[in-house]
């Protein structure tokens, strides 16, 4: 799972849900402006954990059941009835698959997703404009100040931080209960956003002091975390009596262990609130997105949208979520504040709100409380609940100010079986009713009797823009059992075939899965005595011709071990292309695959030559592929994956939601099927199978480079209009070749009438060693990942006056497109190379000057550059190099390629502006970035001397090694001479201290810089007359790089000491002066020097 925030964990993991995250989800690079650019994780991690099963069951597995199927228990969650099983290698996890799909003890298989977080009067609380815009005070003296019971699902948290004193009242390691928590940033400023302490000079507060924080630790200091520690976090969270949940920690994938978990919090009357994502995108984020969630989005203090936050139908609410500054957590101190920017941190300013609420109001259920919320918000974008802003900005005065008794009874409806019994109108089961949601929260009850053994298929079908669950009640004498079917999003329909299981009453129910009004829909009903007749099996195939254009009316029948298979026979009369598609069937996913012959029913070891299962419950699935004359083709259609044969692209999206037992229907669907002669190739070239090679089809034995066989059997490519044409099998390759004249950022898509249909389209960079003149091929970009996933673009850094080859292939699921394709390119951005390219070798380097900013990128695959510099003077020289922002609006989320980087140094002995040996032995590494952030180091010269410096990206967020980001670096000379020299300190008392200046009216300060050479690192003091009594604030702002602390004293005893700070962060203090000379010692906590420089302030109250 991930963490919502934007600071880059580590070169190696996945994302925070910070404002950017970089894999990721964590979402959309935004930094924390206010302190040091944020980034987000340099490597994307995959969205579920391998070869491992997350199972339910009815009945529980024996150790002997697990072990037949060689799987090793990972944990047990009896309360939810789940056991989660792992793998020891791929196939041993299909082998469990399908082995365990028939099992009757389990009710569904899923993967396991991984998520991961989604990254103060305190003299700080101006920092945190959270306060001032949402009138947090005011609610918190309107809320009756009562302790709240919250828990922090997260990583662990810094409970030593002196703005969490008293704060963390529990805390728990979920994936280690033998350990401690392992502490982190994202957890200690989520904490501190909720329930950091009120009026105690340190930082800032949270927006809720008298919350007691029970902390649940589900990352063990990992990046990635699984669902089933989430569910774990939740229900021991539920037992310890936590009233409310914040979990700022989200991944792209739902989960059935996890919604389990949530449902079963909400009957326990404990509400959850969560981040809605960091992906800049409509698509839903889990858990944020779930039924029984308050989901959560991102704005910032111009009440605007921020740019990474998600959006779209599941979001219920905003809150401030930018440049949050909060409690943090650093190794080495007590005490560490920063800006974080991310949904996560709007998660908990939400729930330190909704901690009011309950303070006053301990009874209100989760449903009443997003009532309450949403009704009493700031609307923010179009009138009313929008996909936006949902229902507006979060206001705690309003919220607290509103009448609960004002809240509709259906809010507050408990559906209990006497409740649903009552209140649910009479049902036919051979009709269809027509109804419509019109008020918040509303539920639609209809019953009718049933008989044991009774065929009942429900359909229910919403209007275009409402999401609804359809619910399946079974209530006979002392016993029931329910079905919740929800697997559509807005628009689509929803479906369950079931028998009823006992005499007694069937209930069916509609709701809105976000409990908003406005929603119609058709419920239909049917129960037949019997199910139609069974068309076609793998013994009794139904033979058709490749002539035949649809079969109608086809039905999924109800298998007690395995799934229904439609198998359709033909023989094929000619070359051709064949397209299969089937109509969609509500509450059922359907899967397609074609086979020889001799691979389904012989000897053949190949598997299908085509096979999808990608749309999933309730859509349609559709193939195309060629046909060889004579040949003999079985196409089946089936209401569950073969998991041996699928590709995994297909496994892993069939496992996704669930896979749960085949379902079979009453409704019917249809197979439609369209034939063509294959077209004429445009160009000849092909993979030869038996060589292994591509190869021109006029002359297959002759050897060709890549660059020969596309110019001379290819085709050129069209940049500005593109190119079409077809795939005549599945070896078949289209190759296509152009010259750039200018360099720039171009993206690649091949357009297809159906998605399933998409080529793999791959670029390759045509290279001449300037040296030998040898030519060679590199692979450059394509929209195929590297675990055989389709992206829907393929982006490249081109050079200019150079030859690119684009090669269009059959992409991984095996369909040919049947209508063509059309592939494209689209220039984003020209003459990208920065102003000292080409200066990728050392030989190459341009020379640069102290004092001047030099903007630069990493713009082509595997670039480097290389400085020059002379030093004017002997001294020491500072080297600072950061990362820079561009507007990225023209730009898809796939270029978003943040990087980490370093700074090496070269000496050039000679000066021959060459790199000898004696030079490359000479290298010293002056700073590696490891989070994204900026970096700096140091060297000493003599005045003349010559040294390379070089600037290069030490890692990528994505596969593609170049950025659109900038970077901007400086060369600096050191300050030698100290201000204070000469001064000696005798029992805390300077000789030669420097005075304040009297700036202002009220006002004293001194700027000063940390000089190098000294042996302790250099202290600076400076003195302060006071003639009375009189109450100040000191404050020392610093550097990026600095760690400063200020002692204060007074006839040489310590009456001050700032050091609650960290790098970069101001310190400041209140300090009550009476009449006489104090003095303040300015330091670095580590004792080092710095080239910019800080400035002493003393302001009187």
């Amino acid at each position: 799972m991930k963490i919502l925030l934007t600071k880059i964990a580590s070169l190696i993991v996945a994302t925070t849900i910070i404002t950017t995250p970089i894999s990721a989800i964590l979402a959309d690079a935004t930094p924390a402006s206010k302190a040091q650019k944020i980034m987000p994780t340099m490597q994307k991690e995959p969205a579920y954990t391998q070869n491992k099963l997350v199972i339910k069951y009815n009945s529980p597995l024996s150790f002997k059941e697990i072990a037949e199927v060689k799987g090793s228990i990972v944990q047990q969650l009896p309360a939810l009835n789940y056991v989660i099983v792992q793998f020891k290698n791929e196939d041993d996890f299909r082998q469990a698959v399908s082995l365990l799909s028939t099992n009757d003890k389990i009710t569904n298989l899923a993967l396991s997703p991984q998520y991961t977080t989604m990254a103060t009067p305190d003299l700080k609380d101006h920092n945190q404009y959270i306060h001032s815009k949402l009138q947090t005070k005011k609610a918190y003296r309107d809320s009756g100040m009562k302790k709240v019971k919250v828990a922090v699902i997260d990583t662990g948290i810094d409970d030593t931080n002196p703005d969490l004193k008293g704060k963390i009242v529990f805390q728990k390691n979920i994936m280690d209960p033998m350990k401690k928590s392992v502490k982190s940033a994202h957890g200690t400023h989520v904490a501190g956003i909720i329930a950091a302490n009120y009026r105690n000079e340190i930082g800032g507060f949270g927006v809720y002091p008298n919350a007691q924080i029970y902390a649940y630790d589900v990352f063990n200091g990992s990046a990635n975390t699984n669902d089933y520690n989430l569910a774990n976090a939740i229900i021991q969270a539920v037992k310890s009596g936590v009233q409310l949940i914040n979990i700022s920690i989200g991944g792209t994938e739902p989960s059935i262990i996890l919604q389990d978990a949530i449902n079963y919090a909400t009957k326990k009357n404990v509400v959850i609130v969560a981040a809605a994502g960091n992906e800049s995108t409509s698509e839903p984020s889990y858990p944020a997105s779930f039924d029984n969630v308050i989901n959560i989005g991102s704005t910032n203090d111009k009440n605007k949208l921020s740019s990474f936050s998600n959006y779209g139908p599941s979001i219920d609410l905003v809150a401030p979520g930018e440049d949050i500054y909060s409690t943090s957590y650093t190794p080495n101190r007590s005490s560490y504040f920063e800006y974080m920017s991310g949904t996560s941190m709007a998660s908990p300013v939400a729930t330190g709100i909704i901690a009011m609420l309950l303070s006053k109001n301990k009874q209100l259920t989760p449903a009443q409380v997003n009532y309450i919320l949403q009704h009493t918000a700031k609307d923010l974008g179009p009138k009313g609940t929008d996909f936006t802003y949902g229902a507006g900005l979060i206001q705690p005065v309003a919220a607290l100010k509103f009448n609960p008794k004002k809240i509709p009874s259906l809010v507050s409806t408990n559906w209990t079986k006497a409740t649903i019994l009552t209140k649910a109108s009479k049902l036919s089961l051979h009709s269809t009713v027509a109804g419509k949601l019109t008020k918040p929260s509303e539920q639609h009850w209809r019953k009718v009797s049933v008989k044991k053994g009774q065929l009942i298929q429900a359909k229910l079908v919403p209007s275009e823009h409402s999401d609804l669950k359809l619910s399946l009640r079974f209530y006979g004498k002392n016993t029931s059992k329910s079905y919740s079917i929800d697997h559509m999003t807005a628009g689509g329909s929803e479906a369950k075939y079931v028998k009823a299981p006992f005499d007694g009453q069937l209930a069916v129910g509609v709701k809105d899965v976000f409990g908003n009004a406005n929603g119609s829909y058709k419920l239909s009903m049917q129960s037949p005595t019997t199910f139609p007749t069974d068309e076609s099996s793998m013994d009794k195939p139904m033979t058709i011709s490749s002539s035949t254009s649809s079969i109608n009316k086809l039905y999924m029948q109800p298998k007690s071990t395995s799934s229904d298979q439609d198998v359709f026979h033909f023989s094929a009369s000619k070359n051709q292309l064949m397209q299969f598609e089937t109509t969609a069937l509500p509450g059922v996913d359907l899967s397609l695959e074609v086979y020889t012959k001799n691979n389904l029913y012989g000897d053949g070891e190949d598997g299908p030559i085509a096979s999808i299962n990608k749309n999933g419950i309730g859509e349609a699935e559709h193939l195309s592929f060629t046909t060889q004359k004579g040949e003999d083709y079985y196409v089946i259609v089936s209401n569950a994956p073969n998991s041996l044969a699928v590709t995994p692209d297909d496994l892993l999206g069939s496992l996704t939601g669930g896979l749960s037992k085949p379902q079979a229907s009453l409704l019917p669907y249809n197979l439609h099927i369209s034939s063509k002669n294959i077209p004429v190739d445009e160009d000849r070239i092909y993979f030869d199978n038996a060589t292994m090679a591509k190869v021109d089809r006029d002359a297959p034995t002759k050897s060709y480079s890549l660059e020969q066989l596309v110019k001379k059997a290819g085709r050129p490519f069209d940049i500005k209009n593109g190119v079409k044409g077809y795939l005549q099998g599945s070896n078949d390759i289209d190759g296509y070749y152009f010259k750039t004249k200018k360099s720039g950022f171009y993206e690649f898509a091949s357009l297809v009438k159906n998605d399933n249909d998409q080529p793999a389209l791959s670029i390759y960079a045509v290279i001449k060693d300037p040296k030998t003149g040898d030519v060679s091929e590199q692979l450059i970009a394509s929209n195929v990942t590297d675990d055989g996933m389709m992206n829907d673009t393929a982006i490249a850094s081109l050079a200019a006056n150079t030859t690119y080859l684009v090669e269009l292939s059959v992409g991984p699921i095996g369909s040919i497109p049947f209508n063509g394709y059309k592939a494209t390119a689209k220039i984003l951005s020209e003459n990208i190379a920065d102003r000292y390219e080409n200066n990728d070798e050392p030989e190459k380097a341009k020379s640069i000057q102290v004092k001047k900013n030099i903007t630069a990128n990493f713009s082509s695959p595997n670039d480097v550059d290389f400085y020059y510099f002379t030093a004017p003077t002997s001294g020491i020289y500072g080297i600072d190099l950061a990362s820079d922002y561009v507007d990225t609006s023209a730009f898809s989320t796939q270029w978003l390629n943040y990087y980490t980087k370093n700074i090496s140094i070269f000496k050039d002995y000679n000066g021959n502006h060459k790199m000898d040996t004696k030079d490359m032995e000479s290298v010293v590494s002056l700073a590696i970035d490891k989070t994204g952030e900026a970096i700096n180091g140091s060297i000493e010269a003599k005045k003349g001397e010559k040294f390379f410096i070089l600037a290069n990206p030490t890692g990528f967020v994505t596969t593609s090694l170049f950025s659109i980001f900038p970077y901007t670096m400086r060369i600096t000379p050191a300050k030698m001479i100290d201000e204070d020299a000469g001064n000696k300190v005798k029992n805390n008392t300077p000789s030669k201290a420097i005075k304040l200046i009297n700036t202002d009216d009220y006002l004293y300060s001194k700027t000063g810089i940390l000089n190098p050479g000294q042996l302790h690192g250099d202290v600076d003091w400076y003195s302060l007359k006071s003639k009375y009594k009189k109450t100040v604030t000191v404050s020392l702002q610093v550097p990026d790089d600095m760690d400063g602390v200020v002692e204060i004293y007074k006839k040489g005893k310590l009456v001050k000491k700032l050091d609650s700070y960290g790098k970069g962060d101001y310190e400041i203090a209140k300090l009550t002066m009476t009449k006489g000379i104090y003095y303040f010692k300015v330091r670095d906590r580590d004792g080092n020097a710095f080239i910019h420089p800080y400035e002493l302030e003393i302001e009187y109250d």
